[in-house]
This record gives structure tokens, sequence and C-alpha cells, in this order.
């Protein structure tokens, strides 16, 4: 939707895991304990501001993320539930394609395991292609 130079929209998205980290105590009997990213979803509010060709625009919203967290012996998949905001700018090539660059922080708050609070935040950035039917 728009109104005059202002954009207004509604954006969802999910992506794919593969995304993993872990944490090494590096001395004595203590574990390591690894968490992976299976997937990423969020659902944004979008608004921006259109000069001729080029949009420039911030979002904001929910975004859930499916984990799997391996301690030595024990597992868990806890579902973390946050917020995301980020930007982009979107370049219009023609009447039906533009291409964007965005950035996204992920704030998904903490969850419990094996007596341990784990906290997950992530950063993202995209470039892509938009077809406008």
């Amino acid at each position: 939707m728009s109104v005059g130079n202002f954009v207004l929209g509604v954006q969802g998205d999910v992506s794919g895991g593969g995304l993993s980290g872990n944490y090494d105590f590096g001395f004595g009997p203590f574990p390591n304990i690894s968490m992976e990213v299976n997937w990423l979803a969020g659902l944004t509010a979008r608004g921006g501001v259109a000069f001729d060709s080029v949009l420039l625009y911030g979002l904001a919203g929910l975004a859930v993320a499916d984990t799997a967290i391996k301690y030595p012996g024990e597992s868990a998949g806890p579902t973390y539930t946050g917020y995301t905001a980020g930007a982009g700018v979107a370049l219009k090539l023609n009447a039906n394609w533009s291409v964007f660059g965005e950035y996204a922080y992920y704030g998904l708050g903490e969850q419990e395991f094996d007596r341990d609070t784990y906290d997950l935040s992530l950063s993202s950035g995209k470039v892509g292609l938009n077809y406008k039917f």
C-alpha cells in the first residue's frame, strides 16, 4: 500500500537451518555444548519512503526459531519466540522487477535447559530479487 511517497506492507519469511555454534569450556571435566538453529521465521510490518526508483524502509515484527541444544547425554529442542527489527533498500529495475538489500536483528529471548539459561540472538543480511505480480 502506498500513500504518496510512503509505502507500507507486511512481509513473511522462513529460512532453513544449518546455523550452529559450540561452547567449549576448555578445561576440566566440563563438556562442550552445541546449539543448532533448524529454522527461523519472521512476520514483519514494513514501512518506507520511495524516491523515484529507490525505496528505503524499516521493518519490525515477530520472530520464531526452532533449535536443537546438545549436551553430553542430553538434548532439547526449544522453540524461541521474540522480535526482529531491521532496515533495507530496494531498487526498482522496471515495472515488475526490483533488487534489494536488507539487514535484520533477531532478539529471540531465553530458554532454560539443564539448569542453565540459553539466550539466542542473530543478525542476518539478505540480498535478493523481487517480482511484482
